[in-house]
């Protein structure tokens, strides 16, 4: 979803689906990918300095994956 950011946003790979999966979080509209994003195992987290969750992709492995993310 779309929602202005004062400072960026945490992503949280909740569950990842499996043990020998990832999250991938890139920013960028349409996204960059695997190659170009932080790969997240479950529990990982990452902050990203960003204005718009617009600008952020989010690719999993597993179609079973969980994110979750706060904005501030």
């Amino acid at each position: 979803a779309i929602h202005g950011l004062s400072s960026g946003v945490r992503v949280q790979a909740f569950s990842t689906g499996s043990t020998s999966e990832y999250i991938y979080v890139s920013y960028g509209q349409g996204g960059l990918g695997t190659a170009a994003g932080y790969a997240l195992r479950e529990f990982d987290s990452v902050f990203i300095e960003i204005d718009n969750t617009s600008k952020i992709h989010i690719q999993a492995d597993n179609s079973a994956a969980q994110i979750r993310y706060i904005g501030s």
